[in-house]
Order: structure tokens, then sequence, then C-alpha cells
């Protein structure tokens, strides 16, 4: 599973607890998301775009 994360306007504190980045109006991020992460607003109000991919399934067709 990945996500990505565009912040449109304010700041944040984003992904991996182990590598989080600070981001700024305008910056983007990608992370796997299969351990612990967080997001967090750090002044005011923030907002930001979210999309989660995940994988496809496919059937098992034997």
């Amino acid at each position: 599973m990945l996500e990505y994360l565009i912040v449109h306007e304010g700041e944040m504190l984003v992904g991996p607890h182990d590598r989080q980045v600070h981001l700024n109006a305008g910056d983007f991020v990608s992370f796997t998301a299969d351990g612990p992460h967080s997001y967090e607003s750090l002044h005011g109000d923030t907002r930001a775009t979210l999309v989660v991919i995940y994988p496809a399934r496919v059937p098992d067709c034997r």
C-alpha cells in the first residue's frame, strides 16, 4: 500500500514514525503505509489531499 500526500495550505509533519518530514504548502510526499505513520498539522488550518493506492488482487485462476 502506498500513500501520496500534497499539502495545499498550512504545515504538516507527515510519514513513517522513523522518518517523518516537514511539509509546507505545495510540498508532496509519498511513502509505503505498511508500518506506523502519522499526520500532524503544525499551525492553524491545514488542507491536504491524501491518495492511498492498494495493490490489485489477482484472482486465483487455477
